[in-house]
């Protein structure tokens, strides 16, 4: 496991502080955002266990300065890809659907992809958009007031603003 793992695997998490640890992590000035399957650190346990398509992964925000959590909000995206900008949190990956018909459908990208813009004050959702196919790990980028996604189609998608 390292950065570049797209596997979630539970015991390659990364690490912000002693205490935050998470699938993914970006950062702003004064806070920092997370995304991961378990509530606690207890996640690490062997013995729990997660399930997609239940109830969603949590997204959560942390104060830099004070170490506490500022929000935290379940969402129904296995997120693969973040990125903050000046007023936006943007998050994109497979849904978190189980189709009984093709349970592994949304792991191997033939469920289509989300992309959602979340307030990073609150945590609240401003907008959630179906994409043809998932983001690639760590696909999204913002500049020049756009943002692009790597798709794992190998396609490149631009937002304007």
């Amino acid at each position: 496991g390292g950065l570049l793992d797209d596997s979630y695997f539970k015991r390659t998490p990364w690490a912000f502080g002693r205490n935050a640890h998470s699938r993914l992590i970006v950062h702003d000035e004064k806070s920092a955002y997370f995304i991961r399957m378990f509530d606690s650190l207890e996640g690490l346990n062997p013995n729990v266990y997660f399930v997609p398509g239940k109830e969603g992964y949590l997204l959560f925000a942390v104060d830099k300065t004070s170490g506490r959590q500022t929000w935290a909000e379940r969402i129904r995206v296995r997120v693969n890809a973040m990125v903050i900008t000046t007023n936006v949190l943007f998050v994109a990956g497979p849904p978190d659907v189980v189709d009984p018909d093709d349970p592994l459908g949304a792991f191997e990208g033939r469920k289509g992809g989300v992309l959602c813009a979340i307030d990073p004050a609150n945590g609240e959702t401003l907008w959630r958009h179906e994409l043809p196919v998932p983001t690639v790990f760590n696909g999204l980028i913002a500049a020049g007031g756009r943002l692009y996604a790597a798709m794992q189609d190998g396609k490149i998608a631009c937002f304007g603003k």
